[in-house]
This record gives structure tokens, sequence and C-alpha cells, in this order.
């Protein structure tokens, strides 16, 4: 089994079935950055890793897809906002501002990204 060259990425399985690759992106702000995808199969896996190793190396910068669970309750106002009245919005941004916002440094975890809206809103 051949061993990968510097700057190629990796592909591993882990522990729970699932392939992940990993792309080193380099030192940005002092720090070692690094791009994880993961999937099924590691066939589907590698292909995820030759486009971020084709995007880190064209100089397009990879988001950072972990969010604060304030950006999921502003992106779950917006969604809603033309969706139902006027009033009913309201009240949940209101609810969202005094109850939910305090939970700001809290990151939203890809697993518990399940609400039903969540996949209407991203393809909108």
């Amino acid at each position: 089994m051949n061993r990968r060259g510097r700057g190629e990425g990796s592909i591993t399985q882990r522990a729970d079935g699932r392939w992940m690759a990993r792309v080193d992106l380099g030192w940005q702000d002092g720090k070692r950055k690094y791009k994880a995808v993961y999937g099924r199969t590691r066939r589907g896996v590698a292909g995820n890793l030759t486009k971020a190793l084709r995007d880190a190396q064209q100089g397009i910068t990879l988001p950072d897809e972990r969010q604060t669970v304030a950006q999921v309750l502003d992106a779950w106002l917006e969604h809603k906002r033309a969706r139902m009245r006027l009033r009913a919005w309201l009240t949940y941004e209101q609810a969202v501002r005094l109850h939910l916002l305090r939970s700001d440094q809290y990151r939203w975890s890809r697993a518990s990204n399940t609400w039903p809206w969540r996949t209407q809103y991203s393809s909108a």
C-alpha cells in the first residue's frame, strides 16, 4: 500500500464506519488549519477530497461549516419571515432574542442538524 505524498490529503475509515478525508490548508493566523470531509463510501470521500484540494490550490477559501446556535436561529427566523404573519414572526423573534441568543458561544453540531425546515431552506 502506497502512502500519499505531502499535501495530498489523507483518507481514513473511522470507528463508526464512516470515511473521512482531511486536507491540510497550511498555516493561518499562527495555527494549522485543516478541512475534513465525511462520507459513507471511500469513493465518495475521495471525490470530495480532490475537489477540496483543487479549491485549496486555487486559493479559494474553504468555508467554516461550524455554526453557532445564534447563526442557525437567525437563518431560521429569516426563513420563517416570509411564511408567517408579522405578529407571529415578531413573537418568535422576541423569544429568540430574549431567551435563546444567550447561547451564542455554543456550536451547532452537524449531527443535530435535523430540523425539517433545514432541508427546505438549503434547497431554496
